[in-house]
Parts: C-alpha cells; sequence; structure tokens
C-alpha cells in the first residue's frame, strides 16, 4: 500500500465530513439571516438588501475568478472559510450593540459570500483528485451535502426558541473554523495550480455577440431571478407578518429550508434525472420556467403566507434540482 492510497483514503472522509458541515452551516445561516434581518427591520427594507446581496455575490465571483489565475483554489478556499468564520464573530460582537448593523451585516455575509465558499469546495476537489478519482468518490461526497441540508435544518429548527441568534453566529463561526481547517488537510498534495489562460479573454459582450445562444441563456437566466425575487420578497414579507414570537421566525424558516432540501434531494435523484433522460434537456430547461410560474399563479389566486411558502418553496426546489441546473450544463 502506498503512501497515495493511504492519504486518499484520510482525504474522502475529511471531504465528506466538511461537506456535511458546509452545506448544514449554509442552510442554517440562511434561516438565521431571514429570521434575524425581518426580526430588526421591516419588510419594506428587505428588497434594498436583496438588491445590495446580489451585486456583491456578482462583484465576489469575479474577483474570486481573478484570485484563481493568481492562487490556487486549496491555497484559498481554507481561508475564505476563515474569513467567513472572522465575519461570524464580528456579526456576533455587534448583535447585542448594533442589531441592526449585524443583520444587515449577516445578510450580505451569507447570500453574497455563501456561494463562492461551496463553489470554491468543489474546485478543491477537482483539484485534488484525478478524473478517474473524482469520478468514484465525489457521488460520495455529494450526498454527505445533502445530510447536512438536513442536518443544518433540524439543528436551527431545534435551536429555535432555545438559544439566542447571538449564539448561533457563534456556532456558525465554530463550524466555519472546523471547514476551514479541515479542508487545509484536504486540499494537501493537490498539484495546486492556479488557473493560467492561454490566451487573455475579449471583452463579454463579444461573447454574447458571437454565440446568440449565450444571449437567449442570459436573458432566461435574468428573467428567472426578476421572479423568483419577487416570490422571494412576498414570502418572507407574510412569514414576517404571521411569526412575531421570539424564536417563531427562526423555527419558519429552519423548517421551510429543511423541507426545501428534502424536495430537492427527491426531483435531483428521482424526477429530475427521469425528465432529462426521456424528455431531453430542452424539456427539463423550460421545466424551470413553468413550475415558477404555476408557483406564482397559486400565489396569486390564493394569497396568504400557506400559499406563498408553497410557492417560494416549489420554486426553490426546481432551482436546486438538476432540472434547474440543467440549464448550467447547456
Amino acid at each position: 500500500m502506498t503512501a497515495g492510497d493511504v492519504t486518499s483514503r484520510w482525504v474522502v472522509p475529511a471531504a465528506f465530513v466538511v461537506s456535511v458541515a458546509m452545506i448544514a452551516q449554509q442552510l442554517a445561516g440562511k434561516a438565521i439571516r431571514d429570521a434575524y434581518f425581518l426580526s430588526v427591520y421591516d419588510a419594506e427594507v428587505l428588497p434594498k438588501v436583496m438588491t445590495v446581496a446580489s451585486i456583491l455575490s456578482v462583484l465576489s465571483v469575479f474577483a474570486v475568478t481573478r484570485l484563481y489565475r493568481q492562487f490556487a483554489p486549496g491555497r484559498l478556499v481554507p481561508l475564505f472559510f476563515l474569513a467567513s468564520a472572522g465575519l461570524f464573530a464580528l456579526e456576533w460582537g455587534f448583535s447585542r450593540r448594533a442589531p441592526q448593523l449585524s443583520a444587515a451585516v449577516v445578510y450580505l455575509h451569507t447570500t453574497g459570500f455563501g456561494a463562492v465558499v461551496i463553489s470554491g469546495f468543489w474546485s478543491v476537489l477537482g483539484e485534488r483528485f484525478d478524473p478517474y478519482t473524482a469520478k468514484r468518490v465525489i457521488g460520495r461526497i455529494a450526498g454527505g451535502a445533502t445530510l447536512g441540508g438536513v442536518l443544518g435544518g433540524l439543528a436551527a429548527w431545534q435551536g429555535a426558541g432555545r438559544v439566542s441568534v447571538g449564539t448561533m453566529l457563534l456556532v456558525l463561526c465554530a463550524v466555519n473554523v472546523f471547514c476551514g481547517v479541515l479542508l487545509f488537510g484536504v486540499s494537501a498534495g493537490s498539484e495546486g495550480r492556479a488557473s493560467q489562460d492561454s490566451e487573455p479573454a475579449g471583452p463579454a459582450w463579444e461573447v454574447f455577440e458571437e454565440t446568440p445562444y449565450l444571449t437567449q441563456l442570459a436573458a432566461l437566466v435574468a428573467l428567472l431571478a426578476v421572479g423568483t425575487a419577487g416570490i422571494d420578497y412576498l414570502f418572507k414579507a407574510a412569514a414576517a407578518a404571521t411569526y412575531t414570537a421570539d424564536g417563531a421566525l427562526v423555527s419558519f424558516f429552519s423548517l421551510f429550508y429543511l423541507i426545501v432540501g428534502v424536495a430537492t434531494f427527491v426531483l435531483q435523484n428521482v424526477v429530475g434525472n427521469r425528465v432529462v433522460r426521456q424528455a431531453g434537456l430542452k424539456t427539463a430547461v423550460a421545466s424551470l420556467p413553468a413550475t415558477i410560474a404555476a408557483v406564482g399563479g397559486i400565489a396569486l389566486f390564493f394569497p396568504g403566507v400557506a400559499a406563498l411558502t408553497a410557492a417560494r418553496g416549489g420554486a426553490a426546489a426546481a432551482e436546486s434540482s438538476r432540472i434547474g441546473r440543467a440549464t448550467s450544463c447547456c
């Protein structure tokens, strides 16, 4: 048995544990983010912070992409986890003295930085494993992400009303530290090459001019984003008006994200694969806007927190499943 075999046997379980903890803290962070913000601010402020968070998310992607050209993901992503932990610690420090500032930073942090960290984790795995090994182990590691979604929802749901938001922020801080330290071990031994482009990329608008299909795809993504943002706002505003007791909002959002996670797993592993295989990629892509239109119609004709919850949950599950991600595969 070679040293490489021993390392691989250790790295795969470690990566599995990181994927569980990473998605658990992401889902719990979403529930805490929404509940914390809506307990401090009126729902009318939500569209403003959603817009700022979206812009911050786009800027983060561009910044991280540039960093990957100079430094390998295996060196950067563990530091991203530690930086996220530092932000949670800072937000905890302000949670009592300046709750409005803390709630706003939590929303921007979890929305704008969360996706960057998660995508970076998968980049580390792509760098760590050769294609043959990756084909064997990525499925198992992705299963850890599904388990993490369930555990994160359960943890936030059970913690609601028992512990304060500040304590939950400290727990998220500790989980990010754990993920960062463990990911340093996972990335050790990888080739650690930065991304080097053979030719400088041209302006983005030239790519769209040369590929009209990309223009249509970008328009589809933009329209879907606008539609889901509208449903998301109405859903959260209705929840804030309905659940006003201490801990009630955290419990509600935790249960919501937990159910969405389970529904996503079913769609991804049962329904999505069959749709792509039997009906084709075009039908799979078209099913996402059709789902959003259908759930939006339900909320339109049957207003109320229950209908809006069902509408937002259906849209979120469709987005997160392979049916939704089929758009990115085109």
